[in-house]
């Protein structure tokens, strides 16, 4: 694993990471999709087209995702800087 050396670099790979993992569950979720079909009506319903199109999906989440780990290690950061501080 890459460890960031500024912060914005660790949103950049967080980012990375958040995007992967959103693609692979979309990509596996439209293959089981398919695949119950198959089972189901006996017909391959997979197309490139359908994956592809999951990337804008992906993109999506992974902003808000992202902008919403990130936010909340920040906070989380602040909180324990703060009760270091009053310790002291």
């Amino acid at each position: 694993m890459i460890k960031p050396k500024s912060s914005l670099q660790a949103f950049v790979l967080l980012f990375v990471y958040c995007f992967i993992v959103f693609m692979l569950v979309s990509i596996v979720g439209v293959f089981l999709g398919a695949v119950i079909n198959y089972v189901k009506i006996e017909i391959w319903i997979l197309e490139w087209q359908e994956i592809t199109g999951l990337v804008k999906g992906a993109l999506i989440y992974t902003v808000f995702a992202t902008i919403g780990i990130w936010a909340l290690s920040r906070i989380k950061a602040r909180k324990e800087g703060k009760a270091a501080e009053k310790k002291e």
